[in-house]
């Protein structure tokens, strides 16, 4: 069963503590007394990922070791950038599992080559960003990270192993539901087109707003669920 982590404010950690399956940290939040506070109390499986997302550009591997480290986090996802050419993605891939094992480190795969290639290093665990899943022959690989999500027939199609995402957070923030967002045909909402005057990880959410996205959370899973169970039955 496939099991999500929200990125929410870090306000709100704690507000949606019980709703997070595992911990997905972005690694330039570390710099928040607030947020490193949350993580070293936390005790659910830790997945670190490089914030390429949200900077632009990935946070260095030796910054990114520390954090592992310092932490004890589970797993660390490797730095990446839709910049690189193939050949660097795999080899950051490879200098994150020499220092730390290859069972520690989720490569990221946005074309048949890349995961291809990863595979042949020995690589466990397969992440695949948003934009490019739709492209490849995800059924190959597992288990399988979803960075991001595109809609709910994805997760029911190929089940992957783990998501992180910040849609039913984001859909409280203009006062949506996911049965709405699925009926608008599940378009990409970016965070930056929502906050305007600060930062999403910054920002204060109204009372309402964490009602409606701890909302949207569980009907995300309970769809997901159901769907995979029914899956489950289909196939034997």
């Amino acid at each position: 069963m496939t099991k999500f982590s929200f990125e929410v404010p870090i306000k709100h950690l704690q507000d949606f503590h019980e709703d997070q399956d595992y911990i997905f940290s972005l690694s330039f939040l570390f710099q928040d007394p607030d947020y490193r506070s949350y993580i070293t109390m936390n005790q659910k499986f830790h997945i670190l990922d490089n914030s390429y997302n949200e900077l632009g550009e990935p946070q260095s591997l030796d910054s990114l070791i520390s954090i592992y480290k310092h932490y004890k986090t589970d797993l660390l996802v490797c730095p990446d950038s839709d910049q690189w050419d193939s050949k660097r993605t795999v080899m950051s891939f490879a200098e994150a599992a020499s220092i730390i094992g290859t069972d520690q480190v989720i490569g990221i795969g946005r074309s048949l080559q890349e995961i291809r290639s990863l595979t042949r290093l020995g690589c466990r665990y397969l992440a695949i960003p948003f934009e490019h899943r739709l492209c490849l022959p995800i059924p190959m690989f597992s288990p399988v990270h979803f960075l991001g999500l595109n809609n709910l027939m994805e997760l029911l199609a190929f089940e992957p192993e783990t998501v992180d995402t910040s849609m039913p957070i984001k859909l409280a923030l203009i006062g949506k539901t996911i049965d709405q967002w699925v009926m608008m045909g599940c378009p990409h909402i970016n965070t930056k087109d929502l906050i305007k005057s600060c930062d999403f990880f910054h920002m204060k959410m109204k009372v309402a707003e964490v009602k409606l996205a701890k909302t949207n959370i569980q009907r995300l899973k309970e769809v997901v669920a159901y769907g995979q169970n029914f899956n489950g039955i289909l196939h034997g």
